[in-house]
């Protein structure tokens, strides 16, 4: 499983539970700080868990040599508690999409967080929606789950799973 903007590690630690001590997770992020605090939400005694300190656009690069993943995780936006000039671009985030969409297994699942409360939330999640809406039916399904009753700018998730 990879989860592809690690920030504060907590989809890491979730990931790291569902693969056991047989699977691995690939834990990425472009900034060494949320490295730093995904690797302390873990025991030190914990092995199967590879940090990797790059950008989610070279998913492919990143993957590369390691088993298939079944799941691949995005959290969009800054990391919380951080620098938040620093966020996820729409350009870089379609390209790591496009990777996932390419690597993951057959019956796995890109899910992706998307935030759009923040300055350049609403032209990523524009981008990544407009990328997705014209997948193949056929190879993927494509859902998006939104709160309603939320008032402002609420996340909502996406879950694109692989059918071939």
């Amino acid at each position: 499983m990879v989860d592809a903007t690690c920030g504060n590690g907590l989809d890491t630690v979730i990931l790291r539970s569902l693969v056991g001590e047989t699977g691995r997770v690939i834990s990425v992020d472009i900034q060494a700080t949320a490295l730093e605090r995904a690797r302390k939400r873990l025991p030190a005694s914990v092995r199967n868990v590879h940090f990797v300190h790059a950008c989610h656009s070279t998913l492919n690069q990143i993957v590369e040599g390691h088993p298939t993943p079944t799941v691949v995780v995005f959290n969009l936006g800054y990391l919380p508690g951080g620098d938040k000039t620093l966020i996820t671009k729409p350009e870089t985030t379609t390209e790591a999409l496009s990777h996932a969409l390419q690597i993951i297994a057959l019956g796995g699942a890109v899910i992706m967080v998307v935030y759009r409360g923040h300055a350049g939330g609403e032209a990523e999640a524009f981008s990544v929606e407009q990328m997705i809406s014209a997948l193949d039916p056929k190879q993927f399904v494509v859902m998006k789950h939104q709160s309603l009753n939320v008032v402002g700018v609420p996340p909502y998730v996406l879950v694109i799973e692989r059918r071939v």
